[in-house]
């Protein structure tokens, strides 16, 4: 442990929410370790119901964008690493929602009038050890108000130093350009860090500005994590992304989760949390949720770019200006798991993703142009887009089907490329992952396989297979 932190921790079966000490350490740090927060009855019913939804998804590959994939570890096929919008598929994540010890906490933090905005569940699946990379889950725009937005934790199984979350203490508080130069750092570094190791039960708040992240496991027991995300009410309003009426619905599905723990097995002994917002979003009148599923951009605020402060990341003549709602996505098209991102000459954006929209095109303004690409949804990996003798085309390498394609700009396929004839190598074709491709100035291309293999293939423009190294 990072000699320079003192470690505080909370303990929810002696305390009624954390203390004010408690809180300072959260606001210095970034994180803050709760024990115990979930015990018996309710955590067996909560680890059955998201068991149920785990193995709903590791079961196939969903067309579903609450239903995120990475390539594992080890297998480099589609593991599960995430399930969103939980509160709409799982009962037992709205009683937990009332929980009043994490409800008057929440309070002490950011103020009567907080929402709930994000619920959703984390997986390291067994022996997959998909890696975490350091990374800031958001940034706060809330001007010079420094009331933190963070996530709160729930750890359905144990974690222990092979497979736990790690945090940099204070990097909260550290600027954009310290926070990206400390990512950019190669491999999984912890110099600065420390192991926040965990019982299944216990929680953690997390600020989404501390840098955090997780070594790939290797023989790594399931990790599950739930969480829900909290932010100020009131700051919400003024500074968006969301409008003023997703902090409405989201105040009544506070109120609802707080009933439903009430008239809970595990609400009988405790002494309900009583929400009281204020000022402008004081409540009048109590509406039961006809849902608890709301899209995220269907309620974000048209001037909240313009509203938030200016975020400039980047350094000397490379600078850039941040726009964080930007790419306006039409019903019924959804991002999947996005492994790339291309302009072409007139600067419109081409995002490569894992969903039936494999491809989707932006303007430069993120309105949204057209989408294909549901031939190569599974495993959708590499891409770039190359000039050749004043035309543009994209390629494209596909883990999953052993595939590399180059397409035109709307998709039509030009020349594909299978397992390359390798024997010694690939005598099992379906050891063959392609997983990058690159194109030189004389059209020669180049091929990685780099899950399970470390080889480079060079084919020249025509897909005539040249060598291997």
């Amino acid at each position: 442990m990072n000699s320079t932190v003192k470690w505080l921790e909370a303990d929810a079966t002696k305390q009624d929410c954390i203390t004010e000490e408690q809180k300072q350490f959260f606001l210095d740090n970034g994180f803050l370790v709760i024990r115990k927060v979930l015990q018996g009855a309710e955590l067996k019913t909560i680890q059955d119901d998201m068991m149920r939804l785990l193995e709903a998804g590791a079961a196939e590959v969903k067309d579903d964008p609450d239903f995120l994939y990475g390539n594992g570890l080890k297998s480099g096929k589609p593991v599960l690493r995430r399930i969103n919008q939980l509160m709409d598929k799982s009962d037992p994540m709205k009683v937990l929602l009332g929980n009043p010890f994490i409800l008057r906490s929440v309070e002490m933090t950011q103020g009567r009038s907080f929402i709930p905005t994000h619920d959703s569940m984390v997986i390291k699946m067994p022996d997959e050890g998909i890696i975490v990379p350091w990374h800031r889950d958001g940034v706060s725009y809330y001007g010079t108000d420094r009331r933190p937005i963070y996530n709160v934790d729930f750890y359905l199984d144990q974690a222990d130093e092979g497979n736990c979350l790690w945090v940099i203490p204070g990097s909260n508080r550290w600027s954009w350009d310290d926070s990206r130069a400390r990512c950019a750092r190669e491999g999984f570094d912890t110099s600065d860090a420390v192991p926040v190791p965990l019982e299944a039960g216990d929680c953690i708040f997390h600020d989404i500005n501390v840098l955090h992240g997780s070594p790939a496991g290797n023989g790594n027991k399931l990790r599950r994590t739930v969480y829900y995300e909290f932010r100020p009410g009131e700051l919400e309003v003024e500074f968006g992304p969301h409008n003023q009426e997703f902090v409405r619905l989201k105040q009544q599905v506070l109120v609802d989760g707080i009933e439903r723990r009430k008239q809970s097995e595990f609400g009988k002994n405790e002494v309900a949390y009583s929400y009281r917002p204020e000022g402008l979003l004081a409540m009048n009148e109590i509406v039961k949720p006809t849902t608890y599923r709301y899209e995220h951009s269907q309620y974000h605020r048209k001037d909240s770019l313009n509203r938030q402060p200016k975020m400039l990341v980047g350094r000397d003549h490379f600078t850039f200006d941040m726009k964080t709602n930007w790419g306006k996505l039409p019903e019924g098209v959804k991002f999947g798991f996005t492994h790339g991102v291309v302009t072409d000459s007139q600067d419109r954006v081409y995002v490569h993703n894992q969903s039936k929209d494999a491809v989707a095109v932006f303007s430069p303004e993120g309105d949204f142009l057209t989408s294909w690409g549901e031939w190569m949804q599974a495993g959708a990996h590499g891409m770039m887009i190359h000039n050749e003798s004043g035309t543009e085309y994209l390629y494209f390498a596909n883990p999953d089907q052993g595939k590399v394609w180059k397409t035109t700009l709307d998709g039509e396929i030009l020349l594909e490329l299978g397992v390359p004839p390798f024997e010694d190598v690939y005598e099992d074709p379906t050891k063959y992952k392609p997983t990058e491709v690159a194109v030189a100035p004389n059209g020669d291309i180049y091929v990685t396989d780099g899950y399970g293999q470390s080889w480079v293939h060079h084919y020249n423009a025509k897909g005539e297979y040249i060598r291997s190294w």
